[in-house]
């Protein structure tokens, strides 16, 4: 949100300009006006230097934005993704329940908080955090799919089932949905119907091998 400054901050620094020119226009301040000019350029330019490390990496803005914003519930959200894709969960779980708590309306991160608690294993808690999610926001279709994959891990296949297909009904476009869907449906014998599944995947995504593997298992 940096650019949003850009605007507002003109009148500052056409201010400063001035007065800063009218220094050095005066012989006695001379000296005084430029060595100011020369320190404000040499700090500037360490800071851009500074802020520009911080945007290498997504990581590396989201760490930036931890340590000067850490009452955003936005910042522990991405602190979150962080820690996940580190393979640190504990750290991972405890920055998304955070920002839940800075902001009791925030579904993204129940969401993120559930797949964490997902693939920590902790089922009970993945689901609790998904129906917090979606009684938020009945919107987000990934976390009908995260609630058919704690319930397919569950052996609870009718309900994986339901929660899958909702999902598909919401964004039937993602090949990965659907393979996982031809999954369940192969896994219950339902041959025909994971067939279709793994047919529109690869549709959708020709180089998809887990649905084409699928479509191999179907046709022994």
């Amino acid at each position: 949100a940096e650019r949003y400054v850009y605007m507002g901050v003109i009148g500052v620094i056409v201010l400063f300009s001035y007065v800063l020119y009218q220094f050095i226009q005066n012989k006695k301040y001379e000296t005084v006006g430029y060595l100011v000019f020369a320190l404000i350029l040499v700090g500037l330019t360490a800071r851009t230097i500074v802020r520009n490390l911080d945007w290498r990496t997504m990581d590396h803005l989201s760490i930036a934005t931890a340590r000067t914003s850490p009452s955003d519930p936005k910042t522990h959200n991405n602190m979150g993704d962080v820690y996940a894709k580190r393979g640190d969960f504990q750290k991972a779980a405890e920055s998304f329940a955070l920002a839940t708590q800075l902001n009791p309306r925030y579904a993204d991160a129940y969401h993120n908080l559930a797949n964490t608690y997902k693939d920590m294993g902790k089922f009970d808690l993945a689901i609790q955090n998904y129906n917090k999610a979606l009684e938020i926001n009945p919107d987000i279709w990934q976390t009908y799919q995260g609630l058919g994959v704690v319930y397919y891990l569950q052996k609870d296949m009718p309900k994986a089932l339901e929660y899958m297909e909702k999902a598909k009904s919401m964004y039937p476009i993602d090949s990965g949905l659907r393979t996982n869907l031809g999954i369940m449906y192969l896994e219950v014998g339902k041959k025909d119907l994971a067939r279709q599944e793994f047919t529109e995947a690869l549709k959708l995504n020709p180089n998809n091998q887990k649905a084409a593997l699928g479509i191999q298992e179907v046709n022994k």
